[in-house]
Protein backbone atom coordinates (compact mmCIF):
# COMPACT_ATOMS: atom_id res chain seq x y z
CA UNK A 1 0.00 0.00 0.00
CA UNK A 2 3.01 2.30 0.14
CA UNK A 3 2.39 3.72 -3.32
CA UNK A 4 -1.39 3.87 -3.04
CA UNK A 5 -3.28 7.00 -2.02
CA UNK A 6 -6.64 7.23 -0.28
CA UNK A 7 -8.64 10.27 -1.37
CA UNK A 8 -11.52 11.55 0.77
CA UNK A 9 -14.05 13.88 -0.84
CA UNK A 10 -16.67 16.12 0.70
CA UNK A 11 -19.94 16.36 -1.26
CA UNK A 12 -21.66 19.76 -1.24
CA UNK A 13 -19.57 22.50 -2.77
CA UNK A 14 -16.75 20.06 -3.49
CA UNK A 15 -17.94 17.48 -5.99
CA UNK A 16 -21.68 18.20 -6.21
CA UNK A 17 -23.13 21.65 -6.86
CA UNK A 18 -26.74 20.69 -6.26
CA UNK A 19 -27.33 19.87 -9.90
CA UNK A 20 -24.51 17.76 -11.26
CA UNK A 21 -21.08 16.23 -10.84
CA UNK A 22 -18.57 17.47 -13.40
CA UNK A 23 -17.58 14.86 -15.99
CA UNK A 24 -13.94 15.83 -15.43
CA UNK A 25 -14.27 14.94 -11.74
CA UNK A 26 -15.87 11.58 -12.51
CA UNK A 27 -13.15 10.80 -15.05
CA UNK A 28 -10.39 11.68 -12.56
CA UNK A 29 -11.96 9.48 -9.88
CA UNK A 30 -12.20 6.59 -12.31
CA UNK A 31 -8.58 7.03 -13.46
CA UNK A 32 -7.32 7.17 -9.88
CA UNK A 33 -9.17 3.99 -8.96
CA UNK A 34 -8.01 2.24 -12.14
CA UNK A 35 -4.44 3.10 -11.11
CA UNK A 36 -5.04 1.33 -7.79
CA UNK A 37 -5.79 4.30 -5.55
CA UNK A 38 -8.82 4.50 -3.25
CA UNK A 39 -11.57 7.12 -3.40
CA UNK A 40 -14.11 7.67 -0.63
CA UNK A 41 -16.86 10.16 0.03
CA UNK A 42 -16.46 11.69 3.50
CA UNK A 43 -19.53 13.65 4.50
CA UNK A 44 -21.42 14.95 7.49
CA UNK A 45 -24.61 13.77 5.80
CA UNK A 46 -25.96 10.48 7.08
CA UNK A 47 -26.28 7.75 4.47
CA UNK A 48 -30.03 8.37 4.09
CA UNK A 49 -29.56 11.96 2.93
CA UNK A 50 -26.66 11.44 0.52
CA UNK A 51 -27.76 12.38 -2.97
CA UNK A 52 -28.50 9.61 -5.49
CA UNK A 53 -25.99 11.18 -7.87
CA UNK A 54 -23.25 10.47 -5.32
CA UNK A 55 -24.43 6.93 -4.59
CA UNK A 56 -24.26 6.13 -8.31
CA UNK A 57 -20.56 7.01 -8.50
CA UNK A 58 -18.07 4.16 -8.70
CA UNK A 59 -16.28 4.58 -5.37
CA UNK A 60 -14.44 2.39 -2.90
CA UNK A 61 -16.73 3.42 -0.10
CA UNK A 62 -18.53 6.11 1.85
CA UNK A 63 -17.87 7.68 5.24
CA UNK A 64 -21.23 9.13 6.28
CA UNK A 65 -22.67 10.85 9.31
CA UNK A 66 -19.36 12.23 10.59
CA UNK A 67 -17.72 8.82 10.63
CA UNK A 68 -20.63 6.97 12.25
CA UNK A 69 -21.46 4.92 9.14
CA UNK A 70 -18.63 3.56 6.99
CA UNK A 71 -18.80 1.24 4.00
CA UNK A 72 -16.05 -0.29 1.90
CA UNK A 73 -16.91 -2.05 -1.35
CA UNK A 74 -20.46 -2.59 -0.16
CA UNK A 75 -19.43 -3.95 3.24
CA UNK A 76 -20.41 -2.02 6.37
CA UNK A 77 -17.33 -1.43 8.52
CA UNK A 78 -18.98 0.84 11.06
CA UNK A 79 -22.64 1.43 11.91
CA UNK A 80 -22.96 3.53 15.05
CA UNK A 81 -26.46 4.59 16.07
CA UNK A 82 -27.93 6.64 18.89
CA UNK A 83 -29.98 4.38 21.23
CA UNK A 84 -33.77 4.99 21.14
CA UNK A 85 -33.82 5.78 24.86
CA UNK A 86 -31.31 8.58 24.34
CA UNK A 87 -33.20 9.83 21.28
CA UNK A 88 -36.29 9.98 23.48
CA UNK A 89 -34.45 12.24 25.94
CA UNK A 90 -33.25 14.47 23.08
CA UNK A 91 -36.73 14.68 21.59
CA UNK A 92 -38.22 15.62 24.97
CA UNK A 93 -35.64 18.38 25.38
CA UNK A 94 -36.08 19.65 21.80
CA UNK A 95 -39.86 19.81 22.12
CA UNK A 96 -39.65 21.66 25.44
CA UNK A 97 -37.08 24.14 24.08
CA UNK A 98 -38.77 24.50 20.66
CA UNK A 99 -35.64 23.39 18.78
CA UNK A 100 -35.75 22.48 15.10
CA UNK A 101 -34.04 19.13 14.62
CA UNK A 102 -33.38 16.72 11.79
CA UNK A 103 -32.45 13.26 13.03
CA UNK A 104 -30.41 11.72 10.20
CA UNK A 105 -30.32 7.96 9.86
CA UNK A 106 -29.01 5.15 7.72
CA UNK A 107 -32.21 4.80 5.68
CA UNK A 108 -34.44 7.73 6.63
CA UNK A 109 -34.69 10.98 8.58
CA UNK A 110 -37.00 12.16 11.34
CA UNK A 111 -37.96 15.74 12.19
CA UNK A 112 -38.91 17.89 15.16
CA UNK A 113 -40.55 21.33 14.74
CA UNK A 114 -40.00 21.10 11.00
CA UNK A 115 -42.47 20.92 8.10
CA UNK A 116 -40.41 18.52 5.98
CA UNK A 117 -42.50 15.33 6.27
CA UNK A 118 -45.55 15.02 8.55
CA UNK A 119 -45.31 11.20 8.56
CA UNK A 120 -41.73 11.39 9.84
CA UNK A 121 -42.32 14.15 12.37
CA UNK A 122 -41.83 13.52 16.08
CA UNK A 123 -44.64 15.17 18.03
CA UNK A 124 -44.11 13.39 21.33
CA UNK A 125 -40.86 12.11 22.82
CA UNK A 126 -42.44 8.68 23.26
CA UNK A 127 -42.49 8.35 19.46
CA UNK A 128 -38.79 7.46 19.66
CA UNK A 129 -39.64 4.43 21.78
CA UNK A 130 -42.78 3.59 19.81
CA UNK A 131 -43.44 4.05 16.11
CA UNK A 132 -39.87 5.27 15.34
CA UNK A 133 -38.00 2.85 17.59
CA UNK A 134 -36.51 0.87 14.69
CA UNK A 135 -35.22 3.91 12.78
CA UNK A 136 -31.43 3.80 12.99
CA UNK A 137 -30.32 7.39 13.67
CA UNK A 138 -26.61 8.17 13.28
CA UNK A 139 -26.44 11.89 14.12
CA UNK A 140 -28.59 15.01 14.05
CA UNK A 141 -28.68 18.64 13.04
CA UNK A 142 -30.05 21.52 15.09
CA UNK A 143 -31.03 24.71 13.31
CA UNK A 144 -29.34 27.99 14.31
CA UNK A 145 -26.87 28.48 17.16
CA UNK A 146 -26.57 26.32 20.26
CA UNK A 147 -27.42 27.98 23.55
CA UNK A 148 -25.32 27.33 26.63
CA UNK A 149 -28.24 25.26 27.93
CA UNK A 150 -28.18 23.17 24.74
CA UNK A 151 -24.47 22.58 25.10
CA UNK A 152 -24.80 21.58 28.74
CA UNK A 153 -27.53 19.10 27.85
CA UNK A 154 -25.67 17.52 24.92
CA UNK A 155 -21.97 17.72 25.74
CA UNK A 156 -21.80 14.72 28.06
CA UNK A 157 -22.60 12.20 25.33
CA UNK A 158 -22.07 14.09 22.08
CA UNK A 159 -19.55 16.13 20.15
CA UNK A 160 -20.99 19.39 18.88
CA UNK A 161 -19.91 21.12 15.67
CA UNK A 162 -21.28 24.65 15.40
CA UNK A 163 -21.53 26.43 12.05
CA UNK A 164 -23.18 29.69 11.02
CA UNK A 165 -26.73 28.52 10.41
CA UNK A 166 -26.79 25.12 12.10
CA UNK A 167 -24.97 22.70 14.34
CA UNK A 168 -24.13 19.04 13.80
CA UNK A 169 -24.22 16.61 16.70
CA UNK A 170 -22.56 13.17 16.66
CA UNK A 171 -21.82 10.52 19.29
CA UNK A 172 -18.65 11.38 21.19
CA UNK A 173 -15.43 10.64 19.36
CA UNK A 174 -16.88 10.62 15.85
CA UNK A 175 -15.84 13.01 13.09
CA UNK A 176 -14.76 13.09 9.46
CA UNK A 177 -11.16 12.81 10.67
CA UNK A 178 -11.90 9.65 12.64
CA UNK A 179 -13.52 8.21 9.53
CA UNK A 180 -10.25 8.64 7.66
CA UNK A 181 -8.34 6.99 10.51
CA UNK A 182 -10.65 3.97 10.44
CA UNK A 183 -10.08 3.51 6.70
CA UNK A 184 -6.32 3.99 7.10
CA UNK A 185 -6.19 1.24 9.68
CA UNK A 186 -8.52 -1.10 7.80
CA UNK A 187 -6.69 -0.86 4.48
CA UNK A 188 -3.19 -0.35 5.83
CA UNK A 189 -2.81 2.95 4.01
CA UNK A 190 0.19 4.99 5.26
CA UNK A 191 -1.00 8.24 6.78
CA UNK A 192 1.27 10.23 4.44
CA UNK A 193 -0.82 8.89 1.53
CA UNK A 194 -4.12 10.37 2.74
CA UNK A 195 -5.74 13.28 0.88
CA UNK A 196 -8.85 15.18 1.94
CA UNK A 197 -10.66 17.66 -0.32
CA UNK A 198 -13.36 20.01 0.94
CA UNK A 199 -14.83 23.49 0.83
CA UNK A 200 -16.46 24.49 4.11
CA UNK A 201 -15.92 24.79 7.84
CA UNK A 202 -17.35 21.33 8.46
CA UNK A 203 -14.41 19.93 6.46
CA UNK A 204 -11.87 21.55 8.76
CA UNK A 205 -11.10 18.51 10.89
CA UNK A 206 -10.49 16.18 7.93
CA UNK A 207 -8.42 18.82 6.09
CA UNK A 208 -6.33 19.20 9.22
CA UNK A 209 -6.01 15.47 9.82
CA UNK A 210 -5.14 14.25 6.31
CA UNK A 211 -1.50 14.33 5.27
CA UNK A 212 -2.51 16.48 2.31
CA UNK A 213 -5.44 18.82 2.92
CA UNK A 214 -6.91 20.40 -0.20
CA UNK A 215 -9.32 23.33 -0.18
CA UNK A 216 -11.54 24.06 -3.16
CA UNK A 217 -11.18 27.41 -4.90
CA UNK A 218 -14.67 28.25 -3.67
CA UNK A 219 -13.80 27.23 -0.09
CA UNK A 220 -14.22 29.44 2.96
CA UNK A 221 -11.16 31.58 3.65
CA UNK A 222 -10.45 29.86 6.98
CA UNK A 223 -10.26 26.47 5.26
CA UNK A 224 -7.89 27.77 2.59
CA UNK A 225 -5.56 28.96 5.34
CA UNK A 226 -5.62 25.51 6.95
CA UNK A 227 -5.11 23.56 3.71
CA UNK A 228 -1.80 22.46 2.22
CA UNK A 229 -3.02 23.24 -1.25
CA UNK A 230 -5.86 25.20 -2.89
CA UNK A 231 -7.28 23.77 -6.10
CA UNK A 232 -9.73 25.27 -8.60
CA UNK A 233 -13.37 25.92 -7.73
CA UNK A 234 -16.14 23.39 -8.13
CA UNK A 235 -17.33 25.04 -11.35
CA UNK A 236 -13.87 24.46 -12.78
CA UNK A 237 -13.70 20.82 -11.65
CA UNK A 238 -11.24 21.46 -8.83
CA UNK A 239 -11.44 17.86 -7.61
CA UNK A 240 -10.15 16.55 -10.93
CA UNK A 241 -7.32 19.07 -10.99
CA UNK A 242 -6.23 18.13 -7.47
CA UNK A 243 -6.30 14.40 -8.23
CA UNK A 244 -4.29 14.93 -11.42
CA UNK A 245 -1.72 17.10 -9.68
CA UNK A 246 -1.21 15.05 -6.51
CA UNK A 247 -2.06 11.48 -7.48
CA UNK A 248 -1.85 11.03 -11.22
CA UNK A 249 1.19 13.25 -11.78
CA UNK A 250 -0.46 15.20 -14.55
CA UNK A 251 -0.17 18.68 -13.12
CA UNK A 252 -3.01 21.16 -13.32
CA UNK A 253 -4.60 21.80 -16.69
Amino acid sequence: MKDKFAIFLDIDGTIFDGKEIKKEDIDAINKARKAGHFVFINTGRSYAVIQDEIKRLELDGIIAGLGTHITYKGKTLRGVIIPPELLCDIAEYALSENLTIQFQGETESLFINCDMDPEKTVTDASDMLGKFRDVRISKFIIKDQFSEKDRAFLSDKFDIYQFKAYGEVAPKGYSKARGIKIIEDYLGIPHENTIAIGDSANDSDMIGYAAIGVAMGNAEASLKLKADYVTASIKDAGVSKAIKKIVLGGGEE
